[in-house]
């Protein structure tokens, strides 16, 4: 049980907002999926006063290094997350993905938000029947389809296969999906079966704590918070973060680095960059910069960015975030 004088939303001196609420959450994971507690929360609080309600606490984000033994073979798969909509997410997911398909690679994409905005962006409509909610969930006595009957080539994208979502069945599945089977069902549904058809597997997951969010980090290698330059950005990233953390000892997940998206210089932006290196987080070099036009581009064009307009800054940024991923993966492989 965790308390403070006055509970909810408060502000740190460092300008970084938290919430007390975030750290109760995190440690009531669906417990049908846990044998049993596999570690602790330490939270430091000082500075509580009933009049001012500010509260410092530290814990601990690092990152850990995997094998490639930890990986299945084929696909490395990776989650993208925050628990804040609008934190650049489903823009950072889907221009990395393209970016990767373009340079000659095998990449699925997998919709695991309901809103369906990743899918909107290559412009596919799914079939009815034929989305991910279906896969996940389809009430007997009817029969799901089968996952190559779902998987949708983007024709204007060689190499981008698309698992797409449709609002209603994949909200309905989420709803179904309980327990230790529901936690790992898009890892035995769609990543298992996937994995050596593909180089690289990449999930869109929503932006809430559910189990559509806890099954995409089950089916991932690596988890990737976003982050922007807000304190809302911050705590949504954290919270990411920390569910990520509750599900590693039994997941085989990691966070190799978090992601800073929509980013905009500032006073806000900077004390986020001085929080983030005080709590030892590893950020990756580059930041996708804030676009109105990233996302007005995917809709009028079918196809992110990045590949429809490959001159503009964030399109040069996505390429630099995809060099600097690449180039991890490659000193991380000669130094095992």
């Amino acid at each position: 049980v965790i308390g403070a004088e006055r509970p909810g939303r408060t502000h740190n001196g460092s300008g970084r907002a938290s919430s007390l609420m975030h750290v109760s959450t995190f440690l009531c994971v669906d417990v049908a999926t846990c044998a049993h507690v596999r570690g602790f929360l330490l939270v430091h609080a000082h500075d509580l006063t009933p009049s001012t309600g500010m509260v410092e606490y530290r814990t601990p984000l690092k990152h850990h290094n995997t094998t490639q033994e930890d990986h299945m073979s084929g696909a490395l798969t990776c989650s993208f997350g925050s628990l804040k909509g609008g934190a650049g997410k489903t823009k950072a997911t889907t221009n990395i993905a393209a970016e990767l398909a373009n340079r000659g690679n095998q990449v699925l994409l997998i919709d695991l938000d309901p809103q369906g905005t990743a899918t909107g962006d290559f412009g596919i409509l799914p079939e009815p029947g034929y989305s991910i909610g279906e896969l996940l969930n389809t009430p007997a006595p009817h029969q799901p389809p089968e996952l190559a009957d779902v998987l949708t080539e983007v024709e204007d994208l060689p190499g981008l296969t698309l698992a797409p979502a449709s609002y209603q069945p994949l909200e309905a599945a989420e709803r179904m999906l309980t327990g230790a089977a529901g936690a790992q069902a898009v890892k035995t549904s769609i990543v298992d079966p996937a994995k050596p058809h593909f180089d690289y597997i990449f999930i869109d997951t929503p932006p809430r704590l559910g189990m559509l969010t806890q099954a995409a980090i089950h089916a991932s290698d690596y988890a990737i918070p976003l982050i922007g330059p807000t304190g809302a950005s911050y705590s949504g990233a954290s919270s990411f973060a920390f569910l990520v953390q509750d599900l590693q000892s039994f997941a085989g997940v990691t966070i190799p680095f978090w992601l800073a998206a929509n980013w905009q210089d500032g006073a806000e932006g900077r004390e986020i960059l001085d929080g983030l290196k005080d709590d030892q987080v590893e950020l990756l070099e580059t930041r996708l910069p804030f676009s109105k036009r990233a996302s007005s581009t995917a809709l009028n064009r079918g196809l992110p960015m990045v590949v429809a307009q490959p001159g503009y800054g964030f399109s040069q940024a996505v390429r630099a975030v995809v060099d600097e991923f690449l180039a991890r993966e490659a000193n991380k492989t000669k130094g095992e």
